[in-house]
């Protein structure tokens, strides 16, 4: 029988077991498996109990009744002085270009003044713009050297 309120694959019946494992995670069980066979199963496959309690909403916090006690620890530090350390901040004429990839479904895409075509998926952009066009357009990322040679081989 499952407890009310289980906190482990072990406090659920074989039953529920094995009807989460085939339903809800579509781990392969056999309907005459033991208990033991079931939960190995689970864990074999990756499934943790945390994410079956989630499934279901349950409430799986352990109450501790007491609290640990806490401990005040007066701890003297000698005054050093402080230095301010600021980022430079990236320039168009930063050295260092970024060679970037569109995998976008688009024929042509242009951005930030860089052109992207299905023929031509590759750029080398400014560090500003790498960061722009990885963080803020969906369908670019990071390329390496060797790729590009690759494609244009």
């Amino acid at each position: 029988m499952s407890k009310e309120n289980p906190t482990s694959w072990d406090d659920l019946d074989v039953g529920v077991l094995r009807t989460t494992a085939l339903e809800d995670f579509a781990v392969d069980v056999k309907a005459d498996d033991n208990k033991k066979t079931v939960i190995a199963a689970l864990i074999e496959d990756g499934v943790k109990f945390e994410q079956y309690a989630t499934l279901k909403g349950l409430n799986t916090v352990k109450s501790n009744p007491t609290p640990p006690p806490s401990v005040e620890v007066n701890v003297t530090v000698p005054e050093q002085p402080v230095q301010i350390v600021t980022a430079q901040p990236l320039t168009e004429q930063a050295p260092q270009k970024w060679l970037i990839k569109m995998e976008r479904d688009n024929v042509r895409y242009d951005v930030r003044g860089y052109k992207f075509t299905k023929e031509h998926p590759y750029s080398l952009v400014s560090p500003a713009d790498a960061e722009y066009l990885l963080n803020k357009e969906k369908g670019f990322r990071q390329a390496f050297p060797s790729e590009l040679e690759e494609f244009y081989s």
